[in-house]
């Protein structure tokens, strides 16, 4: 019996065969996967057994995770769990079976021997099972609890885990065909950033991307300068979506904000008093008013701005709003791409750029005035979407569909087809 899995209308795929992995598909996500179709044993499948497990949450590629997930959901094993109370350590409670079931399936609870208090007891064992499986799949609060969010991550169908890998073997194989062996990654759906040379991560830290109105775009460009103690001047969108109208409502909001009224783009600048603001000439018309934010301490962008070639008003900064970094899905921004560690980031690349040591960047940040330092050697940047993926150690995670692009994409193509014959 063959089946031919139907995703996205461009991925078809017909399973028939051993599997088998080349080349570097086993890499994790820094590689990309050799090729599209991905064979399968056919045949009718156990319930007792599945024909791929993974090693607690490990697999040599996506391909092999791709199996596996498709293997489940064909067992005959997989069930939702139904509605039911908060679940925690020490609770005892029908369904806490059922969650010991589904992160034995999904590779989290491996335990050495049986609960020692039955199996609707929460024990200790199963705490830090939902803890691994939490922060793998993207949830907000990664508390070890069993409450609505994590039933939602629980209760997505293997099928559906399955067409995601696939279609993020795609977004790996076009990764791959345009990443250079030194680059900065940011994934939009992990709301990280790694910098990678040569295989290695020199580098990891959280980011905040852009809220789903206003969306972080995917592309690839290179980061060609750095700006310390940048100034600000405000885009056209948030000034009239964010700050016009609360400084409609507070006459002080600009002062408090440190933001001033400059006229056109003269050098030097002309700053217009607030007595003679006109609302009316704000980004419009031949005498352009616009909002500018001086560098120093509160300036919006922090002390570090990474420029980026061909990105329209897209740019990589540090950030005054560092409790934001604690939240577990960091969509927050109106674009931008705000940074965990820049000052790292920063002394990293002007090593890896301009051969510059880290000690000769910090003198720059005694006082606030800007300097612009441009890459002699440019590095990649990448921005992706990526909803599964393999770190280093082959590790499976899958991340926030934020933008509901996935989501999107799996509902042009209906859902998931499969055609016995």
């Amino acid at each position: 019996m063959n089946y031919r899995f139907v995703v996205s209308g461009c991925l078809a795929i017909c399973l028939s065969g051993p599997l088998t992995v080349s080349g570097d598909a086993g890499k994790g996500d820094l590689w990309p996967v050799s090729r599209a179709a991905v064979p399968m044993a056919d045949g009718q499948h156990s319930r007792a057994t599945l024909a791929v497990a993974p090693t607690a949450t490990q697999f040599p590629s996506l391909e092999q995770a791709f199996v596996y997930y498709n293997e489940l959901a064909h067992s005959g094993h997989w069930s939702a769990i139904g509605y039911g109370p908060l679940l925690k350590l020490d609770d005892s409670h029908e369904q806490i079976g059922q969650l010991r079931q589904h992160l034995g399936w999904s590779g989290d609870y491996r335990p050495e021997a049986p609960p020692a208090k039955g199996d609707t007891y929460f024990d200790e064992p199963l705490q830090q099972a939902l803890l691994r499986f939490q922060e793998r799949h993207g949830a907000a609060k990664v508390d070890g609890i069993l409450g609505p969010e994590t039933r939602n991550l629980l209760n997505v169908p293997p099928w559906i885990r399955a067409d995601q890998i696939l279609l993020n073997i795609n977004r790996l194989e076009q990764f791959g065909a345009r990443a250079g062996p030194r680059y900065v990654q940011v994934n939009i759906p992990a709301y990280r950033l790694k910098l990678v040379d040569d295989g290695t991560v020199l580098l990891d830290m959280k980011t905040i991307v852009g809220r789903q109105s206003r969306q972080t775009p995917v592309f690839s460009s290179v980061l060609r300068s750095l700006v310390v103690n940048p100034s600000w001047s405000v885009p056209k969108s948030i000034a009239m979506k964010d700050i016009l109208p609360k400084w409609k409502r507070d006459n002080s909001y600009l002062d408090k904000q440190n933001l001033q009224v400059l006229s056109g783009w003269q050098v030097p600048s002309v700053v217009v008093p607030n007595s003679a603001i006109d609302l009316a000439k704000m980004y419009r018309g031949a005498e352009y008013y616009r909002l500018w934010q001086p560098p120093g301490p509160g300036n919006t962008l922090g002390r570090v701005k990474f420029e980026v070639s061909d990105s329209g008003s897209i740019y990589l900064h540090d950030t005054q709003s560092r409790q934001l970094f604690s939240v577990g899905r960091r969509g927050f921004s109106s674009g931008c791409i705000r940074l965990e560690k820049p000052l790292e980031l920063a002394e990293q690349l002007l090593v890896l750029a301009n051969a510059v040591e880290p000690r000769e960047l910090s003198a720059l940040f005694e006082t606030t005035q800007t300097h612009h330092i441009r890459f002699d050697n440019p590095v990649e940047l990448h921005v992706t979407y990526w909803t599964a993926w393999l770190d280093e150690s082959g590790t499976l995670y899958f991340g926030d569909d934020l933008y509901r692009r996935d989501e999107a994409i799996l509902a042009e193509s209906g859902t998931r087809q499969v055609a016995a014959n």
